[in-house]
């Protein structure tokens, strides 16, 4: 986070901050969704039959990530860097015209997404970061990548044999890897941008 742009643009408080990020993270979720049919994803792992667990109830999960893509499986790892914007455009995040929100987030998602403050300076260049959030699951991506993660529970199935087992494991790794690939492809497509996904199970 750059501190100083923050003072200038008066979202040095941690509340306002959080609030004002939120809401950038929520027009640009809805944004998204529309672009991208995530919502026909999600229910492919709910609906999978091959071990998948659920995440309906994990709450805390949701509300550390602070959600609003309302999906079982699929978050954004991101942070949004309002700090990047000018006084005009926070004023628009502040009010209530939800069409001037949605070019503004349009027009300025790639540059608030892209994590480039380093050693006190924006550098103008594509480095490897850690992301990590609250839940302890982290992955080593492009700081100007959309990252999505994909959770899901406890594999709850019992089988009768090692064989069968290993079985139902392997085609739950090429379920997520395919899944992975269509993600990262339709979210490179429709929104010309670069998308690493990460999958786990919590």
């Amino acid at each position: 986070m750059n501190k100083e742009n923050c003072k200038l643009l008066g979202i040095e408080e941690k509340k306002v901050y959080f609030e004002l990020s939120n809401e950038y993270k929520k027009v640009f979720e809805n944004y998204l969704l529309l672009k991208v049919d995530l919502l026909k994803y999600d229910n492919d792992i709910k609906n999978s039959k091959i071990g998948i667990g659920d995440l309906d109830k994990n709450i805390k999960l949701k509300s550390s990530l602070n959600e609003f893509l309302n999906l079982n499986h699929i978050f954004i790892l991101n942070e949004f860097h309002i700090e990047k914007l000018n006084k005009d455009q926070i004023d628009i995040l502040k009010g209530n015209d939800e069409n001037e929100k949605k070019s503004l987030v349009i027009n300025t998602f790639k540059e608030v997404i892209r994590n480039n403050y380093l050693n006190g300076k924006y550098e103008n260049k594509t480095y490897k970061i850690n992301y990590i959030n609250s839940t302890g699951k982290a992955g080593i991506f492009d700081n100007d990548s959309l990252v999505i993660a994909i959770y899901y529970g406890k594999n709850k199935y019992k089988y009768g044999s090692k064989e069968l087992y290993l079985k139902n494991y392997r085609e739950r790794i090429d379920f997520l890897k395919e899944l992975s690939f269509k993600i990262k492809r339709d979210v490179n497509v429709e929104l010309d941008l670069k998308c690493d996904v990460i999958t786990s199970r919590m």
